[in-house]
């Protein structure tokens, strides 16, 4: 509420009650108000203007102005000033507390009215109004106000703007234009007139088509430097026609496209986006020439187009063999250039199949026409008729017929009933390959086949089922094959023989319900319409066997080194009986080498068993080893089908040992014979039961033994594998040694070996040495002459040597003269040849017995040295021979040193015992002259 009236600088209370329209009754509160003073008219104060900041062509200017001379001094905060500001149909109100405003971006030279009016108490004091005039020093120019481009055609861009702020007096427009994506910076200067600035328009001309340009507009003024991007603007012209001229046009040609080339354009030339080459085509005939003059296209012209950076183009699903005028030119957004002719004729090619292809029968022959191929592809040359299958598809049954520019064709083979004959005819233009064929079919009257089916072979087989395949016949089949007829049964029952019929596209059936092991007879026929063709060769074809069964109650019963196997027939065989074998295998237990014979059951007379038991049959196996365990087994054999295995193990009997090995006589030096041997390689029967037998006898019995000082004969038995005789053989008589082995075992009623004979001589004993007696040197005139002497050897265990076989050899060896050999009966023996004196000499004795060198290990050796000429010879005493003998000269040498010594000794003490006596003569004379 506003009350009105009261006195200035007045305070009042101000009270605001509120009433209850229920009980009546009022409320309320009091404030205290004071009235504001009357101010006076003393505002009188100027405005005042100041540039504070700068920036490109606007600045910020301050309005400011001063208190009145009276103003209410106890409230100033009451007191607030209104400034309105116009420039440039512009305006700025604002209401402050302080003592100015800011005017934000104003131009140079610009004129500025600013008003301020106190407001006292929220009342305005329009007496008060204070008011100025005020111009902005220059500035640089602004940018045009909503600088656009109108109109942008291929030479010329249109420019214009709605207002413009030069802040300056005397100003000069120019427009730049730069064009841009070159390297070379090109400007044109375009200065504006005043006129042009009022209208606020301009045009700019001269451009190049389709390029991107810069537009830069520059004010001069008294005031400001040369701005170069004060305005900058970036238009691109509009596209033109291109300009380009299409040269050097050519053409490759293939029958149903065409490769068009040309001279590459620069880009500049297609004025424009969308850069391409148009290449229009038509068949060039009377009718419709395609024109390329003036851009004009006819309607039935195909166009294609490519990009400006390829220079050539296919075209492709072109007629054979027709003219086709081609234009190309360039093409862009600005539209399409003029454009450059060629005409080009396609090549030949095979033609399509010839039309509406017929067959007419005229008795045995058949006549075959046609028309001309939709599609010639060219001028046609001739025709090919080929007609196939007349004999058969796998004869060679094709005619080939070339026939020159006509369209009918008669086919004069001879066919045969039932017959499919293709025909074919093809057209050919120039020196192409033949074109596409159109073919025909026709049938003749059918018949029965000329021939039976062919390879009837069983493909696989069973114990009651048989696969057989074949083949077609051989052509003619004089018709269509609708079946096959397959006829078997077994053979030798012709009569009764089983018929089925198949479709003729089965070349294979199974016949089944069949017996096993049989032998069936299969033949077929095939069927056309007109009935069945001869019947194939019969194939004759067995049925498999089953599994037979095992062999019943297999026994086995040794006989020496034979066992025989017994056993019962299977209770089936799986097949026909005379087929069955047995093949029987046996080892040795358990690890030895199996062997296998087989017996057939066709020669079951071979094989029966001693009580003719027809279900019987029996085998012997022979030449086996004695006392050794077998395994035997059986199985009956069906085709190769073989039922399961049964066994028997037996061992053979006990047989007589093979003789014993390697029987050795040992030498002996006592005269008595010895015996060592090995076992016999197979015992045949228990070991621990072999005993041996040697029997000593002389190698003719008519000899004479002095038995009662030699052994005559003996026979004895051992366990081992030696034997020693207890008395000694006479000495040169010829003995036998004969060594049996033999078993004792209860079984083997002393089953003997062969005997192992070995001959003893009496010469075989080795016999005692020899020995030297003595070595005796005599002096011969200025060498010595050898004498050797010896004993006989002594006799052992009574036997001696005989003295009418016995010889003795010398071999001697006198320095390094060759050895030479003597031969003696005698005990001693002078040697013939004397030996120089400091010479050693040797000599080797040993005894021959009845001519027989064979005594070497009972040579003796004698060495010695002759000794000097003047030595005195004296015969050795008897010396030992062998080893150890002394040699003579050594002994003579000794007893001379020693003799010597001894006289040196008797010498030695006759002088002591001289001076000892003559020592004593003077002492005794010394003492007497004492005396």
């Amino acid at each position: 509420v506003e009350i009105n009236q009261l006195n200035a600088r007045t305070t009042y209370s101000v009270v605001v009650l509120t009433r209850d329209t229920k009980t009546n009754k009022f409320s309320g509160s009091e404030t205290q108000l004071t009235t504001f003073p009357e101010p006076r008219p003393v505002l009188n104060k100027q405005l005042e203007d100041e540039i504070l900041t700068t920036a490109n062509t606007k600045r910020d200017v301050k309005v400011g102005w001063a208190n009145p001379s009276e103003w209410p001094t106890d409230s100033p905060s009451i007191i607030r000033y209104e400034c309105f500001s116009t420039w440039d149909n512009m305006q700025d109100n604002q209401t402050v507390t302080s003592n100015g405003v800011q005017l934000p971006g104003i131009g140079g030279f610009t004129t500025i009215t600013a008003r301020v009016t106190p407001i006292v108490y929220g009342q305005r004091m329009d007496s008060y109004i204070d008011e100025k005039v005020y111009v902005t020093e220059d500035s640089e120019a602004e940018d045009p106000d909503n600088l656009k481009t109108g109109n942008i055609t291929a030479t010329s861009v249109d420019i214009s703007w709605d207002s413009w702020n030069f802040n300056s007096k005397n100003v000069t427009i120019t427009v730049e234009i730069e064009e841009t994506g070159t390297s070379l910076i090109i400007r044109e200067e375009h200065d504006l007139s005043m006129v042009d600035i009022a209208k606020k328009h301009t045009v700019i001309s001269n451009l190049s088509p389709h390029t991107e340009y810069y537009l830069f507009i520059a004010v001069f003024s008294s005031t400001t430097e040369y701005k170069n991007e004060l305005s900058r603007r970036r238009i691109t012209t509009a596209s033109a026609k291109p300009s380009g001229e299409i040269r050097n046009l050519a053409a490759t040609k293939e029958p149903h496209k065409i490769l068009l080339s040309w001279d590459s354009l620069e880009d500049e030339t297609f004025n424009g986006d969308k850069k391409q080459y148009r290449v229009c085509y038509s068949e060039n005939n009377d009718k419709d020439i395609i024109q390329c003059d003036n851009n004009v296209e006819l309607s039935k012209a195909t166009c294609n187009v490519t990009e400006s950076s390829k220079s050539t183009i296919t075209i492709e699903n072109l007629t054979p063999a027709t003219v086709y005028a081609f234009c190309v030119a360039q093409s862009s957004s600005g539209g399409i250039g003029n454009a450059s002719r060629i005409s080009v004729t396609t090549l030949e090619t095979s033609p399509s199949e010839p039309q509406n292809l017929r067959i007419i029968p005229n008795g045995t022959n058949i006549e075959v026409i046609w028309e001309t191929p939709a599609s010639t592809n060219g001028l046609i040359t001739g025709y090919r008729v080929t007609v196939t299958g007349y004999r058969g598809p796998d004869q060679d049954t094709s005619v080939v017929t070339l026939l020159e520019v006509r369209n009918s064709f008669v086919f004069t083979e001879k066919i045969v009933g039932g017959e499919h004959l293709n025909i074919t005819v093809e057209g050919k233009t120039g020196k192409n390959s033949w074109g596409e064929s159109a073919t025909a079919h026709f049938q003749t009257k059918e018949g029965t086949p000329d021939f039976a089916p062919q390879t009837l072979v069983p493909s696989n087989r069973s114990s009651s089922a048989i696969v057989i395949t074949w083949a077609d016949p051989n052509q003619p089949h004089n018709g269509r094959l609708i079946a096959f007829n397959i006829a078997y049964g077994i053979a030798g029952l012709e009569n009764n023989k089983s018929v089925v019929s198949v479709h003729a596209s089965q070349h294979s059936y199974t016949i089944e319900n069949l017996m096993e092991d049989r032998l069936y007879i299969v033949t077929v026929q095939a069927a056309t319409s007109a009935g069945l063709g001869p019947s194939s060769a019969e194939l004759q074809v067995e049925t498999l066997p089953n599994v037979p069964g095992h062999v019943l109650h297999l026994r086995s019963k040794p006989d020496g080194t034979s066992i025989t196997l017994t056993w019962k027939i299977p209770g089936h065989f799986g097949g026909q009986k005379p087929n069955a074998k047995y093949i029987v295998t046996y080892k040795k237990s358990p690890d030895g080498n199996e062997e296998t014979f087989v017996a057939e059951e066709k020669n079951s007379a071979s094989l029966k068993c001693e009580d003719n038991n027809p279900t019987c049959r029996s085998v012997k196996i022979n030449n086996l080893d004695a006392y050794t365990y077998y395994e035997f087994s059986v199985v009956v054999d069906m085709k190769g089908l073989r039922s399961p295995r049964r066994k028997d193990t037996k061992r053979t009997s006990v047989q007589a040992p093979s003789p014993p090995q390697n029987l050795e006589i040992p030498p002996s030096t006592s005269g008595n014979i010895s015996a060592i041997w090995d076992e016999p390689a197979k015992f045949n029967g228990p070991r621990q039961t072999v005993i041996y037998k040697l029997v000593l006898a002389p190698a003719d019995p008519t000899t004479v033994i002095d038995s009662s000082r030699f052994l005559r004969s003996v026979s004895v038995e051992v366990s081992g594998t030696s034997w020693n005789s207890s008395q000694s053989v006479q000495p040169f008589t010829d003995y036998t040694l004969s060594l049996t082995a033999v078993q004792t075992n209860d079984s083997s009623q002393g089953l003997t070996s062969d005997s192992v004979v070995k001959p003893v001589r009496v010469d075989d004993i080795n016999l005692v040495k020899a020995t030297f007696t003595y070595v005796q040197l005599t002096q011969r005139g200025l060498q010595w002459e050898v004498t050797m002497n010896w004993q006989r050897p002594p006799p052992f265990n009574g036997k001696i040597w005989p003295s009418n076989l016995l010889k003795y050899r010398l071999e001697v060896s006198i320095g390094s003269k060759e050895p030479f050999e003597l031969t003696t009966h005698e005990l001693s023996i002078t040697l013939n040849e004397t030996v120089k004196p400091l010479t050693v000499f040797s000599v080797k004795l040993r005894p021959i017995l009845n001519g027989k060198d064979i005594y070497k290990h009972l040579e003796i050796v004698h060495t010695s040295k002759t000794g000097k000429i003047d030595t005195l010879s004296t015969p050795l005493p008897d010396t030992k021979q062998g080893e150890g003998s002394q040699d003579t000269n050594v002994n003579t040498i000794v007893i001379i040193v020693s003799a010597s010594i001894l006289a040196c000794v008797l010498i030695f003490c006759f002088i002591l015992m001289y001076l000892y006596r003559r020592k004593s003569r003077n002492t005794a004379q010394e003492a007497g002259r004492s005396a």
